[in-house]
């Protein structure tokens, strides 16, 4: 079983490579503005859920986008890194930002009425 550091370095690495990537090698327009957040690597290495944030109205073309170009990234990947075997890639959609927001304004509506006194 491989050790946590290594999955966890290696997750680093894959996330930075990807985001420069996204910036200088894809030719998508749609792909520029995406923000990968985390990649998250199964135990064997062989997964890379990486989680990425988009506009709210460019969800479900980046999405496809991204999916059209997983072959590609994962060719690139495999030259900058080295890697013998490189995981597969799934995209999953981080609201993780949104959900602070809404948390955020559901705080300010409440004001000073239900807090502690």
């Amino acid at each position: 079983m491989p050790l946590p550091d290594r999955a966890a370095r290696m997750a680093g690495m894959i996330r930075r490579e990807l985001v420069d990537l996204l910036q200088h090698e894809v030719r998508d327009p749609r792909l520029a503005a995406v923000a990968v957040t985390g990649v998250e690597l199964s135990v064997d290495l062989r997964l890379a859920k990486v989680h990425v944030r988009v506009d709210a109205d460019q969800k479900q073309p980046v999405l496809k986008s991204l999916s059209a170009a997983r072959g590609f990234l994962r060719t690139k990947l495999g030259a900058s890194l080295r890697l013998r075997a490189v995981p597969q890639l799934q995209f999953r959609l981080d609201d993780s930002h949104d959900k602070a927001l809404r948390i955020g304004a559901l705080l300010d509506g409440r004001g000073g009425s239900g807090g502690v006194q």
